[in-house]
């Protein structure tokens, strides 16, 4: 046998170790092969995943129950563009428990983004699904609080810590009604306090609130317990529920043996003035996901999250209206870029502000009390922590933190620079009624613009308001209300309650306009077009295509206002519409004006100061 000398070893050794290093490439680019070929399977898997849920994407729905409303309804946004958002809570349990709570506004999505919209059940003596406390567990006539209906980021389980904790609105829903006591309402950021039928003493259940739960009733039975986070109070051996809401409402009370009912949870929008979302800090009215927006990584196949901060804009919310189990509707209104909001700006004078300053006066002499001033810009409270009085922009809007102005009559505050706002939102101490309230704005601080003038020069400037929880609120996407109205859709609220609207209401074949409980949806009743005509308007309702006329043809206190086809040729149909520079107008004809009675209908009326003959518009369609 012949050696290898040194050279040949070497040579054999090269060319082994050349095989062995080619095979090892060979392997490695077979497994790299593989590897992609499983990566783009899952890619594809996800991607026809996608699309065959895309197809089946809700643009609406009621509550259903079982695994239709357990993980949440998806809806996936078909193309770029704002969004309108509408949600409704249920109601609590019981003819008489309190009706859910309405909550919209619009949200810019990219294509492909998902939302899951989770809708409440109304109470009955369980837990009500989403949230609503359990009634009574021995007693049917103590009943459970409606769940809350709220759209998410995430989905899962509807309790689920994360899942719950990426809701960007919600719905409240209603406290449940305990024995012949009604439930507390489904609120804005403070929900309806039950009630215990008994006066003298009463150790009712607490609304959930913009940060907390709702205290439950005390008393005798008071196993009960107080809302937290997303949940309803439970009751207990003879008690009912609370609502379910951002923050849930706490569970009835027991007083001298007259067993309560349970409170209303609270609202939420993301961005808007007066709450705040769980986990956000300082200013700041939202926070920052990590957000997987429909996309994926065609290398890895899995899902790419981006850093998203969900804002809300033109947020409105309505409490107690609802009656039934919770619902959604999600409409594209505009496709307009993500940073032009449809109708943002309609109202000018909230442009080029530094400065605000409010005005106001006590109907009865005492000092006036501030609780929060807030101005927004793009889902962020530029007021926070500004001007001398801190107390009065710490984000706090607790009657716990009011403070009385050294001056009794007027604060100001500087936002440090100049914003484009989108909201201006005043509190004054609540329960209180306050008369000449003024509010200005200044890009420097000596020319000043009015957002809202009622000094006695309006003619209701001595009449007193008394505020809502939600606060005096101005937004830019509504018209200025000192000047005329433009035209548009508009609903039509009464100035003597936050949730009842002029609606067209059939009887005996013929129409009529009353105020009804605020409902919305499509073909909607309660939707008015207003259309500039002569020296006034038209006011056409948008399902009947009817006008607002006068039954008997012509103007004469007592007079019903009617419905008829709409007839450019009738000056009958032909409104003054005018502005009391407070945020709302007059509606009238021949000096006398359109207000409405006890029994719900309008009619016409001599013109006193009352507020049934005060209106705002605010907008329905983009």
């Amino acid at each position: 046998m012949k050696k290898l000398n040194n050279q040949g070893f070497a040579i054999s050794t090269l060319l082994y170790g050349l095989m062995i290093m080619s095979l090892l490439i060979v392997l490695a680019l077979l497994s790299n092969l593989g590897t992609n070929r499983k990566n783009t399977t899952t890619f594809v898997d996800k991607i026809e995943d996608e699309l065959n849920r895309f197809s089946l994407t809700d643009t609406s729905g009621d509550h259903e129950g079982g695994a239709v409303d357990e993980n949440g309804r998806e809806f996936i946004a078909n193309s770029d563009g704002w969004y309108k958002i509408e949600l409704w809570g249920a109601a609590g349990g019981g003819t008489n428990g309190g009706k859910g709570a309405y909550v919209s506004g619009i949200i810019y999505l990219e294509f492909n983004d998902h939302l899951y919209f989770y809708t409440g059940a109304k109470g009955e003596k369980s837990a009500s699904f989403n949230g609503g406390g359990a009634g009574s567990s021995t007693d049917s006539r103590y009943l459970a609080g409606g769940g809350a209906t709220d759209v998410r980021l995430i989905n899962g389980a509807w309790n689920d810590e994360v899942s719950l904790d990426s809701r960007i609105m919600v719905a409240a829903g209603g406290g449940g009604a305990g024995s012949n006591q009604a439930g507390g309402y489904g609120g804005t950021l403070f929900g309806g306090n039950g009630n215990t039928g008994n006066a003298s003493d009463p150790k009712i259940a607490y609304g959930g609130t913009p940060s907390a739960g709702g205290a439950h009733g005390v008393g005798s039975h008071s196993s009960g317990t107080s809302g937290s986070f997303g949940i309803g109070g439970t009751g207990g051996q003879y008690l009912s529920g609370g609502g379910s809401g951002y923050y849930g409402g706490g569970a009835s009370g027991v007083s001298k043996d007259y067993a309560g009912s349970g409170a209303g949870g609270s609202s939420f929008i993301a961005g808007y003035a007066g709450v705040q979302m769980k986990g956000a800090t300082n200013k700041a009215l939202t926070k920052q996901y990590k957000y997987h927006r429909g996309q994926y990584d065609p290398s890895t196949g899995e899902e790419v999250l981006e850093n998203y901060t969900p804002i809300i804009y033109n947020g409105m919310m309505i409490p107690g209206v609802n009656s039934g189990a919770g619902k959604f509707e999600v409409t594209k209104v505009s496709s307009n870029t993500k940073d032009n909001p449809p109708r943002r700006g309609s109202n000018v004078v909230l442009n080029n502000v530094r400065y605000i300053r409010d005005t106001v006066s006590s109907t009865d002499g005492s000092q006036v009390e501030w609780e929060e001033v807030q101005a927004v810009k793009d889902g962020v409270n530029v007021a926070y922590g500004k001007g001398n009085i801190a107390v009065l922009t710490n984000g706090e809007i607790s009657d716990a933190s009011a403070h009385k102005a050294n001056s009794g009559t007027s604060v100001t505050i500087d936002l440090g620079a100049v914003y484009n706002l989108d909201e201006i939102v005043i509190w004054h101490k609540s329960g209180k009624a306050y008369k000449n309230n003024v509010i200005e704005v200044s890009s420097d601080g000596s020319t000043w613009r009015k957002v809202k003038d009622i000094s006695s020069d309006t003619g209701v400037g001595s009449v007193g308001e008394i505020e809502t929880v939600s606060g005096v609120r101005y937004n830019s996407f509504n018209a200025n209300s000192l000047e005329a109205i433009p035209e548009g859709d508009y609903y039509i609220f009464s100035a003597n309650s936050d949730n009842q609207v002029l609606t067209s209401y059939e009887e005996d074949e013929l129409f009529y306009a009353r105020m009804e409980p605020f409902v919305v949806g499509k073909d909607n009743v309660q939707t008015w077009h207003l259309t500039k005509v002569g020296n006034g308007y038209r006011i056409i309702n948008t399902f009947t295509n009817y006008a607002l006329d006068i039954e008997e043809g012509f103007a004469e206190v007592g007079a019903k206002v009617d419905l008829l086809p709409n007839n450019p040729n009738n000056s009958v149909q032909e409104w003054t519409i005018t502005p009391l520079k407070d945020g709302y107008y007059t509606i009238g004809q021949q000096n006398l004006r359109m207000g409405y009675e006890s029994d719900t209908f309008t009619k016409i009326q001599s013109v006193t100061q009352e507020k049934n003959q005060r209106w705002k518009f605010v907008l329905a369609n983009y």
